[in-house]
């Protein structure tokens, strides 16, 4: 049996994001899987956004696992639809992993965008006012949460000396998460 990967990510709002569908499907075949990209060259950019939905929904109720690329998109988190995505599968039952192309904490990306941060009553708030998890996670708790609890890891890696494109469909992190998956290949069967 082959064991099917729906392959989620905001690598779908890139120019090229046929072509970065494509590379990932074929490096999901070198390690015996089949990748189920969110679509295909005959609907991208004309379909609406209820056939967009169905079409996804039921690609991920037709594949085993789900990969997800967590690389951070418009700011310091994972992109919100990939961020669904994810949560639909885990709440499907399925088991989820994810990836991505920035290897730092959650709390030092908002840092980063924040002017500064403030450790107070054992809190960390940035210079909104707002609590800044701080639980040393690469993402939002609840996203990281839910990977490791369905039995998902979660594989990062920097990426910063690639093009835009490349950085954000990231490559290498995405091939370390299929490196492992396929180590563990008899257990998702």
């Amino acid at each position: 049996m082959t064991i099917r990967i729906y392959l989620a990510g905001p690598d779908v709002f890139l120019r090229n994001a046929l072509e970065i569908g494509e590379r990932k499907k074929a490096m999901c075949m070198e390690y015996g899987f089949e990748g189920k990209f969110p679509f295909d060259a005959s609907e991208h950019g004309k379909s609406s956004s209820t056939t967009i939905f169905q079409r996804n929904r039921d690609a991920m109720k037709s594949v085993n696992i789900g990969l997800f690329n967590l690389s951070p998109f418009r700011g310091a988190n994972a992109d919100v639809g990939t961020v669904f995505e994810l949560g639909y599968m885990l709440a499907a039952g399925k088991r989820v992993f994810g990836y991505s192309s920035s290897a730092s904490t959650y709390r030092t990306r908002v840092a980063k965008a924040s002017n500064k941060l403030i450790e107070e009553s054992n809190l960390v708030w940035d210079d909104d006012g707002l609590i800044v998890e701080d639980f040393n996670l690469v993402d939002n708790l609840m996203v990281c949460e839910g990977i490791m609890q369905s039995g998902g890891f979660i594989e990062t890696m920097e990426e910063d000396g690639a093009n835009q494109a490349e950085r954000l469909a990231a490559f290498g992190g995405f091939r370390r998460c299929l490196q492992r998956i396929s180590e563990i290949k008899d257990d998702l069967m």
